[in-house]
């Protein structure tokens, strides 16, 4: 599992930290409720919400998916719509609406 967008890598992690990989998951899994990627997703996905909370009229909603290290747009906006109820584009609306 790598989280190379991000610098990280499990195997990396779990070298550094004494632990195999497997005990290391069973670790993360028991302290958050969730396996090291689904967390890192969630992550991302919360970061890229708030962006698009905060973001000016100008602001694109690939400029901000890219930032948070998604490459398959179409994927991205499907993992937000299923974690927030909505596409990236209608936050970004609802957000930049305030403007007008």
């Amino acid at each position: 599992m790598a989280f190379a967008e991000h610098g990280l890598e499990l195997e990396d992690i779990s070298k550094r930290s004494g632990y195999s990989r497997r005990a290391l998951e069973l670790i993360f899994k028991s302290n958050t409720g969730m396996p090291p990627g689904r967390w890192f997703m969630n992550i991302r996905l919360n970061g890229v919400m708030r962006d698009l909370l905060t973001a000016t009229p100008d602001c694109l909603v690939i400029d901000v998916a890219s930032k948070w290290g998604f490459r398959h747009l179409s994927r991205f906006s499907y993992q937000y719509r299923r974690a927030f109820g909505e596409l990236p584009s209608e936050t970004l609306r609802r957000a930049t609406t305030r403007y007008l």
